[in-house]
């Protein structure tokens, strides 16, 4: 039963649903005169954010965006079913302090924290928990700490951080017992050269910029296989279907034990996740701006490379310094006697697998450079190359 009163919806689990109407005024009552008990997503990026329905959640883009607020506040959907525990991450332990402080003004009216370096747990009246954790260190440990948890809510704070292991581990807490939505949700600025970038890439144009047409849409992934842990051979499409074809022969044998069970979804909704990427605007926090304008400057006053990631939100640009090598250096191997040594071929190969590099090969003929070759290409695609360019030279 719904009853309509004014503004205000009444649904049938008693929870109130606000018109849009009512919002807007809300904001500009807050604007007037800031209430930090009104608690609304800003128009834009933290909307959208806010009100997604998808399984993996990127939120990424400027600095300044309202990310991590938007994290702390997705708790807010759910904090008064008693069963519902939620976590965010970051890093590490001391990258938690601004989160700290944040989510005080959002959770002091529903709950106290503990403030212990060794807990940090907002414990909610309802019951419900959320806790603020790091995931800096090995692998092993990880697992170690979260095995067999239940999180239907995972919030990941600079996700171009965190380990592409982990992050693929950390999917097996997303979990509940009682029908509570999970998803996980992660936010970060612009790094060309993490897992992320190469997880969005398809909202990403070629300039760098995210697709404006593609801002929020939604696409649907398979990550599983024996390349499970590389993120270039995750198997991407515009619906489930489209990516159930593609993987029909594994899902349909991992379907096989539950196919006879009335679970309330297909097996394309079980196995195929819902996967979306939301562009983080600096322009749009107009709350962070209206209390600090300067911080635009504070941006501008980077180099290039800073200013293109953190304040034009771009996830290709890559400055070339000389760190490495410099232009007369390329120049010498050109210019440079010819230094056969033992005349033996020979081929050096850096391999990139993750990242954004690509795979250098190097043919030697004694100690002089004959040839080389580069390429980008998942983890499979890499060897077949590697093993037909070692045949073309004669290796």
């Amino acid at each position: 039963m719904i009853d309509a009163i004014d503004n205000i919806v009444k649904v049938g689990n008693n929870k109130d649903v606000y018109s849009y109407e009512y919002i807007e005024s809300l904001r500009k009552e807050d604007k007037n005169t800031p209430n930090p008990y009104v608690v609304i997503p800003q128009k834009g990026c933290q909307e959208m954010f806010l009100s997604n329905n998808v399984d993996i959640t990127i939120y990424g883009g400027k600095r300044g965006g309202g990310k991590s607020w938007g994290l702390l506040a997705e708790t807010l959907k759910d904090y008064s079913n008693s069963h519902f525990g939620a976590i965010i991450f970051r890093k590490e332990i001391n990258d938690l302090t601004q989160l700290e402080k944040n989510s005080e003004s959002l959770y002091r009216q529903f709950g106290t924290y503990n403030r212990s370096k060794n807990d940090m747990t907002w414990n909610f009246t309802s019951g419900a928990s959320l806790k603020l954790t790091y995931y800096a260190g090995s692998f092993k440990d990880f697992k170690d700490r979260f095995q067999g948890q239940e999180l239907p809510y995972i919030g990941i704070d600079e996700i171009t951080q965190m380990e592409y292991e982990k992050f693929k581990y950390i999917m097996t807490d997303n979990r509940n017992s009682h029908f509570i939505r999970n998803r996980i949700y992660g936010t970060c600025n612009p790094d060309p050269d993490c897992w992320v970038a190469k997880f969005i890439d398809w909202w990403i144009g070629d300039e760098g910029y995210p697709i404006p047409e593609r801002n929020g849409v939604i696409r649907y992934c398979f990550m599983g296989g024996e390349d499970g842990k590389d993120p270039s051979t995750i198997s991407w499409g515009s619906s489930r279907k489209e990516v159930y074809e593609n993987n029909r022969e594994l899902i349909d044998s991992l379907y096989q034990p539950y196919k006879d069970l009335d679970l309330g979804m297909n097996k394309l909704e079980m196995f195929i996740k819902s996967v979306t990427f939301i562009e983080g605007r600096l322009e749009e926090n107009i709350q962070l701006l209206r209390s600090d304008p300067a911080y635009i400057s504070n941006l501008a006053n980077q180099s290039l490379e800073e200013i293109e990631r953190d304040l034009r939100g771009n996830w290709k640009y890559k400055t070339v310094g000389d760190d490495l090598i410099n232009f007369a250096n390329m120049q010498s191997f050109f210019a440079n006697e010819f230094k056969y040594g033992d005349n033996k071929r020979r081929c050096s190969c850096d391999v990139a697998f993750d990242g954004g590099d690509n795979l250098v090969m190097w043919l030697w003929v004694g100690n002089h450079i004959q040839d080389v070759f580069t390429c980008s290409a998942n983890s499979k695609e890499v060897l077949k190359t590697v093993k037909n360019k070692l045949e073309e030279w004669r290796v």
